[in-house]
This record gives structure tokens, sequence and C-alpha cells, in this order.
């Protein structure tokens, strides 16, 4: 299966009050807009395939280690994806990225909703 391209400037891109969001998140490495998200003891990281029942997010924009009052989105779209298929179901793929493979026991949607933009509920 193929790992979903992500370009430089991956967004939200919903009407205020469409998102589901924390702000009083703190992320443990630097992360990209765009990256998806896992929640650990310390905070969220950049989120692996191999724990597919990981509560996860997307980082609404980059931020630096440490950082704490990050948006992390639950719900919502993105913007700023390359090659995707509209429909197609996509999975966490390799460290913060998104895979077109399945991944067992993955419980949240994520799927191509344009060429380049995707819908989610994590």
């Amino acid at each position: 299966m193929a790992a979903v391209t992500r370009s430089s400037t991956v967004y939200p891109c919903m009407p205020p009050g469409y998102e589901v969001v924390s702000t009083a998140a703190t992320v443990t490495e630097n992360v990209a807009a765009g990256d998806l998200l896992m929640l650990g003891a310390a905070g969220w990281s950049r989120s692996p395939a191999t724990t597919p029942a990981a509560k996860r997010g997307f980082a609404a924009q980059s931020y630096v280690a440490g950082q704490s009052n990050c948006s992390i989105l639950f719900h919502g779209e993105m913007d700023g994806w390359t090659g995707l298929t509209p429909g197609a179901p996509l999975y966490p793929g390799a460290t913060g990225g998104l895979d077109d493979a399945a991944v067992a026991g993955f419980t949240g949607l994520i799927h191509a909703l344009s060429a380049t933009r995707i819908g989610f509920t994590l």
C-alpha cells in the first residue's frame, strides 16, 4: 500500500465551530501541521500505526517540542494532501502520517473528500 503525501501547507478548512478541538494540549516532539498525533502520558506525539486503539488527533499547525496550549483536532477537515482518491478510507501510517493500508483495531474514521482534502472523526 502507499503512504499519503502531504504538501508543506496542510491546514484545517472548516467553518468555526465545526471542528472538535483540544487547546490544552502539550506536544512532546516537534510536529508539523497535519501530523496525526497520539496521546501518551507526557502529552501528544506523532502516532505510529502500531498502536491502533490510541487516542489520536491531528495537529492544527506546527509546534515545537514542549509547547503547550496546542490545538489538536478530533473532528473536521484538513486540506493540503496530494493524490488522494475521493471516498477512499485512510489509516494511521508511518509516524505521524497516513496510509491507505488498513490497520486492524483502528476505530477512527479518516477518508478522502477530494484529491487534496480529508475528513475525519477520531
